[in-house]
């Protein structure tokens, strides 16, 4: 990666001969990321929350009673930026930061969507009214600018200066997938300095040409009222479309916290992924575990000591509660195995090495839900086989060929490293099967059940939940698991029936 540093202070810059300026308000000027873009009469100002969660209100007025997030950091920038399109061979982008919490503004541009060659600017703690200056790096042809606003400040646009001669030109025409990521400080960008343009959501969404916006607050605990930024009918931002992917990532805080129960922790995060679902039924939704961390004790309630673990084991169960309900479009994503202790910057906080292995993973789990799989007809053609010998055991390795497909392998090889279908007991005496695959979307045309038997002999259809989980490294586990213990009802032997539909 090629970066550098170039930084000039408006008053130490030289007016161009016969320079073009663009007002701030430019129709040619879009912003990403921003829930609200509001016009000052001098300046575009932006917004990732409404003014009333600003306030720790609800939409109706009534005050969000207990300090959930610090509003000061939720009127940070992470995940805004303009984007503006020009054949100038120099740009210059006036900035006036906002006076309040603020860890020295970092920005960037990037020319032509190369994040490999980001331009850095650092402006250096409160600068007040600046000027960033990049040359082109194609002058005299069309190149699109993105320049992305700070993670930990935020800043006015107050207008572009191009050379003599040059104007704006309409931006590509792009129909992007959006993408909305939230939780607390560590999707919020803690770890990468001020650099929005590092965080694991930007690199996410960069990577895959998606809208990004970052709802994420640093410090927060989870808050079922932040649900509201999806609600079309307080915020207008929705008119041409919902977010399409979704991920939510909240656990740490809420351990940490000296007055929060486990059980708040459940019905606050129950209730925020309740409207998160009811907002964007359509969209796929990603339920992260609490990521790695070198303390994972947490504080102690009511003489109950808490502990990471108990947050990771409720996001699971949640989870599992809602896609019994029937919500398919959720998942669930293990975030211990997807990131690294020795990426870490301090107990929970991820260098930018370590928020780009979360990008990694993530664009790994997401895409293979988004890019739905291995079909059942694509897999029986590239290996020579027909539906008529989905029973047979092609490989003789004691696996059907209809489990090999589930399991995504070669039914004609002998795969020595492949984990092969497990069976396991829950902590509610619950029996389950489970194996591994790369794709978190089974075929539309196969379908699994799981059926039991209290002789071996006789096998009927029981009442199961299906679990996915992504485990890193590309890939997810499946469970079939029975809802009644064995000790109520349930049946001591299970097994899977695979049917084409």
């Amino acid at each position: 990666m090629r970066l550098f540093t170039i930084l000039f202070l408006a008053s130490g810059i030289a007016s161009l001969a016969n320079a073009v300026d663009i007002a701030y308000n430019d129709p040619r000027i879009e912003v990403d990321g921003a829930l609200i873009v509001k016009d000052t009469g001098s300046s575009l100002h932006f917004q990732r929350f409404t003014d009333y969660l600003h306030a720790r209100q609800r939409a109706d007025g009534s005050n969000i009673t207990k300090a959930f997030y610090n509003d000061l950091k939720a009127a940070s920038a992470s995940g805004v930026l303009l984007r503006f399109t020009t054949s100038s061979p120099t740009v210059q982008v006036h900035l006036n930061e906002i006076d309040f919490q603020s860890r020295a503004p970092q920005l960037g541009i990037i020319q032509n969507g190369d994040n490999d060659n980001i331009t850095e600017f650092n402006p250096g703690s409160n600068p007040g009214a600046f000027t960033l200056l990049v040359d082109s790096v194609d002058p005299g042809n069309a190149v699109t600018y993105e320049v992305v606003l700070p993670s930990w400040a935020n800043v006015d646009f107050t207008g572009l200066t191009l050379a003599d001669g040059y104007d704006l030109a309409d931006n590509p025409v792009e129909d992007k997938p959006i993408y909305a990521a939230f939780g607390d400080s560590i999707t919020h960008g803690t770890g990468q300095g001020c650099k929005a343009y590092q965080t694991y959501p930007f690199r996410l969404a960069e990577a895959n040409g998606w809208q990004l916006f970052n709802f994420a607050i640093g410090g927060s605990t989870t808050t079922p009222e932040i649900a509201d930024v999806l609600d079309e009918t307080v915020v207008t931002t929705w008119a041409n479309g919902k977010p399409d992917i979704i991920t939510i990532l909240w656990g740490y805080n809420d351990c940490q916290n000296k007055s929060f129960t486990l059980d708040d922790y459940r019905a606050r995060y129950t209730a925020f992924l309740a409207d998160v679902l009811a907002h964007c039924p359509e969209a796929r939704v990603f339920c992260i575990k609490p990521t790695a961390t070198t303390d994972p004790e947490g504080a102690t309630v009511d003489g109950v000591d808490k502990h990471i673990d108990h947050y990771r084991d409720m996001v699971e169960a949640i989870v599992l509660e809602f896609q019994s309900e029937g919500h398919d479009r959720l998942y669930l994503i293990d975030g211990q195995a997807i990131t690294k202790e020795d990426e870490l910057l301090d107990a929970v906080h991820f260098t930018p090495e370590g928020a780009q292995t979360i990008a990694d993973e993530l664009d790994k789990a997401i895409n293979s839900v988004l890019n739905g799989g291995l079909s059942l007809n694509d897999w029986l053609q590239d290996n020579g086989l027909t539906l008529a010998q989905l029973e047979e055991d092609e490989n003789h390795n004691g696996l059907p060929n209809a489990l090999e497909f589930l399991m995504s392998e070669n039914p004609s090889l002998v795969n020595t490293d492949t984990v092969r279908p497990g069976l396991q007991l829950s902590a509610g005496n619950q029996l389950a099967i489970h194996f591994e695959r790369p794709y978190g979307v089974l075929d539309d045309g196969v379908s699994v059940t799981l059926q039991g038997s209290a002789n071996l002999v006789d096998w009927d259809p029981v009442a199961s939940t299906l679990t996915t989980l992504y485990q890193g490294n590309g890939v997810w586990r499946y469970a079939y698991q029975q809802t009644a213990s064995i000790h109520e009802g349930g049946l001591p032997y299970v097994r899977l029936q695979i049917s084409v539909n």
